[in-house]
């Protein structure tokens, strides 16, 4: 008697391994997994959760919630190491930059100024003007992402310098991408920073630098703004981000 018929007739009903094909949908195997609970120090658990979601299986994700900082994955002990480092890496404290911003107009005769002697250098490799003088000089302390203003008089002028701090790239070279704008407006009539403030408030201000750049913290940049300064020369806008309070890593 041959049996090959029947073998084909029950395989045709769905018996033995061409059953596990039936149904909707394929089942996710979960032998081998481990949960896991990471807790977050800086990191919302939100946004941890769509950090590490395309390192785990989708839907063995936990986000506990705005009032627990902690996340709980199902997965392998491999890809929770994994996990484990990316938070590591991301789950930092933000950092603050301060920027230093002075206002230089040059001049033509052969002046210097003891206070630009940090800077000066710099100055003579880009421009060919004789000599440089300090009119104005401040800081000003942001955060990642935030948002800055700063007002300086001298020489009988208002600058207000504007503008925003991106995020600040970590590692064996960080760099802040910023925005900067300079504004001026004359006269003032006092030399004062309260002064200053309070004509700075009340009057147009004339647009002299407006840019968008990334310094490496604790680079020098210089900015000419190509406007007649007081006298007899033009202003230099030069700024030097440098970081504030480095985190150490976990």
């Amino acid at each position: 008697m041959i049996h090959r018929p029947l073998i084909l007739f029950a395989a045709l009903l769905g018996v033995g391994p061409l059953s596990a094909q039936s149904g909707n949908s394929p089942t996710i195997s979960m032998s081998g997994t481990e949960v896991r609970t990471f807790p977050l120090r800086h990191l919302r658990s939100k946004d941890a959760a769509q950090l590490i979601a395309p390192y785990a299986v989708p839907g063995l994700v936990f986000d506990a919630g705005s009032a627990v900082q902690a996340i709980t994955v199902q997965e392998t002990p491999a890809n929770l190491a994994r996990i484990d480092s990316i938070l590591r890496e991301y789950d930092l404290p933000p950092q603050s930059v301060t920027l230093r911003f002075q206002v230089v107009a040059s001049t033509t005769s052969a002046t210097s100024d003891a206070r630009m002697q940090a800077i000066e250098p710099s100055l003579r490799e880009l421009f060919s003007f004789a000599g440089y003088r300090l009119v104005g000089e401040g800081t000003a302390v942001v955060g990642e992402s935030g948002h800055y203003q700063l007002t300086l008089a001298g020489d009988g002028r208002v600058f207000t310098i504007r503008g925003d701090v991106g995020p600040i790239s970590r590692g064996d070279a960080p760099a802040v991408r910023m925005a900067i704008a300079m504004n001026g407006a004359a006269p003032s009539t006092s030399d004062s920073a309260k002064a200053a403030g309070m004509l700075a408030a009340m009057m147009p201000f004339g647009s002299m630098i407006s840019t968008e750049l990334t310094l490496p913290l604790g680079s020098l940049a210089v900015l000419g703004s190509g406007t007649e300064g007081v006298g007899d020369g033009v202003l230099i806008l030069v700024v030097r981000p440098e970081l504030r309070g480095a985190p150490v890593r976990p």
